[in-house]
């Protein structure tokens, strides 16, 4: 039987996944600001509205949430890092994630943030739970490539 808990991310948690981030997500984070994994995680958790941290079997899979872009209109900026135990439960993820972007979109009528341009598993898992992901473009401090993708009525 699968053990399931999704709860508001602990500052465990955040240890957790600095120490287990899948290398793609570690890749991204550089890529877009630096390799201050603790800060920039600490800091999406502080300064989103809404976060989830899941875990199956005892084991973290991924924190993720959705930080807000305006103070008017219900766009929100959604994110989400994942450790390697994702690979041992790769249908639980996409169940969870799924299920998750259910209910954020129940609060936001646009999601929209940027992926990696060289994370192509991101970038599929993004196409495969219904995001439409655009060309790449320079984004982020180091004006790497990165992708657009959203969700939503715009």
């Amino acid at each position: 039987m699968t053990n399931i808990e999704i709860r508001k991310p602990t500052q465990r948690d955040i240890r957790i996944l600095v120490e287990n981030m899948r290398p793609a997500d570690q890749e991204e984070l550089k890529a877009y600001f630096n390799d201050n994994y603790q800060w920039s995680i600490a800091t999406s958790v502080k300064y989103s509205k809404d976060t989830w941290a899941v875990v199956v079997n005892g084991k973290l899979l991924f924190i993720c949430g959705v930080g807000l872009t305006s103070l008017i209109g219900k766009v929100g900026c959604p994110w989400l890092l994942g450790t390697t135990y994702i690979e041992q439960y790769p249908k639980e993820f996409l169940k969870q994630s799924t299920k998750i972007l259910q209910e954020v979109m129940q609060d936001y009528a646009v999601l929209s943030n940027h992926v990696y341009g060289k994370n192509e598993k991101a970038i599929k898992f993004l196409k495969r739970i219904g995001f439409i992901v655009g060309e790449p473009e320079k984004y982020g401090a180091n004006g790497e490539l990165f992708r657009p993708f959203s969700i939503g009525v715009h």
